[in-house]
């Protein structure tokens, strides 16, 4: 049995015991459920993942793959993970998913929706060849395999990241589908992120993670502990090392505008937006 059969049959062994949906306890199976609106110009998540190790900063080399691990997630907030490490670029794809679902008129997760691969690598700042197309596959195939337990304010979605998806190699496109249960998550919080911002950091896992984060709290200013914001980000660099990449995403943070100013004691950070 592959990776993406083992979450698929798990998952669906947790949600035929879980009554955390209104509709599940009625005996009706949603169908379509529609996102919350938010412009072109930003990707929309559920607080309760952005302010997790889910996507985490992870280095380059090979992934490893969890068993019902517990992630470090923000308080009020328990998370369970069964598949393969996640990263960054992961979380960029997946949020694209979530984009492309909200921007289907009349519809909602539940729908399966059609693009192109050169299109969707587009919308991800991407070149069109052959490593970004397979890169693309995997990363899918990673967020298909997923069993995520998400437990916050006495209700809990168990279930994939992207439910289902089929590539088309004759046409060049990808027939994609997200649970809609999953919409679930958007009832507990939900923050927009700037999308030209998110997808100018490149690669720094650091800087995506802390863009994420930071964006999910509005008005007063965030003083975190860096042991704190290193565990939250799933982080495998030593604190020294992190501390130091995390100023440096700082930096590129405030440069680009995503944040007003920071400082920081060594020990703990204080984050203006």
């Amino acid at each position: 049995m592959d990776v993406v059969e083992r979450a698929r049959l798990l998952a669906e062994k947790y949600s035929s015991n879980s009554e955390n949906h209104e509709e599940q306890d009625q005996g009706q199976e949603p169908r379509t459920v529609p996102l919350p609106f938010w412009s072109a110009n930003h990707y929309g998540a559920p607080v309760s993942i952005l302010r997790s190790a889910l996507f985490g900063v992870v280095k380059r080399g090979r992934r490893a793959y969890y068993e019902g691990e517990e992630i470090t997630a923000w308080r009020g907030t328990t998370i369970r993970y069964t598949g393969p490490r996640l990263d960054q670029a992961d979380e960029d794809v997946w949020l694209q998913i979530l984009q492309l679902h909200q921007e289907q008129e009349n519809t909602g997760l539940g729908t399966r929706f059609e693009v192109s691969i050169k299109g969707l690598l587009r919308e991800l700042d991407r070149a069109d060849g052959k490593r970004n197309r397979e890169w693309l596959r995997k990363s899918l195939t990673r967020l298909v395999a997923t069993a995520v337990s998400v437990q916050a304010e006495n209700k809990e979605y168990v279930g994939s990241l992207v439910q289902e998806f089929v590539r088309n190699e004759e046409t060049g496109r990808y027939t994609i589908s997200v649970n809609p249960r999953l919409a679930s998550l958007f009832r507990h919080g939900w923050t927009k992120l700037e999308r030209a911002q998110r997808l100018g950091l490149g690669q720094d896992q650091t800087a995506k993670w802390l863009h994420s984060f930071i964006f999910t709290h509005r008005g007063k200013p965030l003083h975190i502990s860096w042991e704190k914001l290193q565990a939250l980000g799933g982080s495998e660099s030593s604190l020294r090392e992190y501390r130091r990449s995390g100023r440096r995403a700082l930096s590129t943070l405030s440069e680009i505008g995503a944040i007003h100013s920071w400082s920081d004691d060594g020990r703990n950070v204080t984050i203006w937006r």
